[in-house]
Order: structure tokens, then sequence, then C-alpha cells
């Protein structure tokens, strides 16, 4: 009798995480996507599942996906408290943290223009840095973090993670972005 109650109940939770092949997140995320006016694009193909993160020394992270299919990681750290407005400071920050300390690996950072930045992610600024992860983020022989900003909004930090450079990491560099912003009627 009891089998079959954790059966039932471990039978719930796995088909709630899987509903039509689409990813599901927790409430948590879900509550900062909400504090930061986000939009957050799941993935529906790849067999993305929540992976559990041991103790974060670097940097907090909200969610983190992977897919063992793909051989790909996503982690996500929102910040809808942030004020700073020195995002190009916090991103190449946080990249440093990220990126293993070797003066033979480089770290790239590369731009959104003002105008890309408004039209793919709703931000007032848009970045991704390539860099090589520490061996205690990951595993993985490469990352990339994405990081946009808002004023009032916050700012979110994507670190995608993987091993072979592929056309994964350039879809999902678009997975946050903010919510449009309402139009003024005057």
């Amino acid at each position: 009798m009891k089998f079959a109650i954790i059966y039932g109940a471990l039978s719930i939770t796995l088909k709630s995480l899987h509903v039509g092949a689409q990813t599901l997140y927790t409430h948590h995320f879900a509550k900062e996507l909400d504090r930061c006016e986000a939009t957050f694009v799941s993935p529906i193909e790849g067999w993305y599942k929540i992976k559990l993160l041991r103790h974060q020394r670097d940097l907090q992270m909200d969610l983190a996906l992977q897919s063992e299919d793909k051989g790909f990681e996503m982690r996500f750290s929102l910040q809808p408290e942030y004020t700073a407005n020195i995002p190009h400071i916090t991103c190449m920050t946080t990249a440093s943290t990220l990126a293993i300390n070797d003066e033979h690996a480089s770290i790239k950072m590369n731009f959104f223009t003002t105008e890309q930045a408004l039209q793919y992610f709703h931000a007032d600024w848009a970045a991704f840095v390539d860099f090589i992860p520490k061996p205690q983020i990951s595993d993985k022989y490469y990352g990339r973090l994405v990081t946009i900003f808002r004023e009032g909004s916050g700012i979110m930090h994507e670190v995608l993670l993987f091993d072979f450079h592929d056309d994964e990491k350039d879809r999902r560099i678009y997975s946050l972005a903010f919510r449009p912003k309402a139009r003024s009627t005057n």
C-alpha cells in the first residue's frame, strides 16, 4: 500500500514536470519573472529538466535546466532589485566570477546595439560574454553569459554551459526578455 501511494505521488510529480513536452519551472522562478516584468521562453525540445544546484558561491541562481540529450545547461539569475545602472560592469564582473583564471583563456564580450536590445529583449542594455567556465561551476567546456538590463525592472543573467558549439547556444540566448512597456496615450 505504501509503495502504491509513493509510486502514485512520484508519477503525478513527474507528469507535472513534462506537460506537452514543455518544461515547467519553479514557483520561485515564476515569482521573480513577475518582479522583473519579464517573460521566459521555455525549451520544448531537448528533454530539458530542472537541475538541482549545490551550494552556489559565485552567483545565486533562480533556476537551472539541463538537457542530457543536447549536452546543454541553462542557469538563470533574476535580480529585480538591481538599481546600480552599470550593467556593463555587473556583466563583466559576473563573467569574471564564472570564468577560469587562465592567461590563455580569453573572455569575449559582445554588446547588442541599443536598437537590438530593445527589439530582442525590450531592454535598455544587453550583451553576451563567451568564456571557459571554472571546473567548480560546470564540467562543460564552454560558457556564455547573457545579461539584459532595463531601468526599473532589474537585471537578468542567463548562463549557458555546453561542450560543443552548435545552434543550441544561439537559440537559447533569447530565452529571457522583459515584457514590452505599455505605450503612453498622450
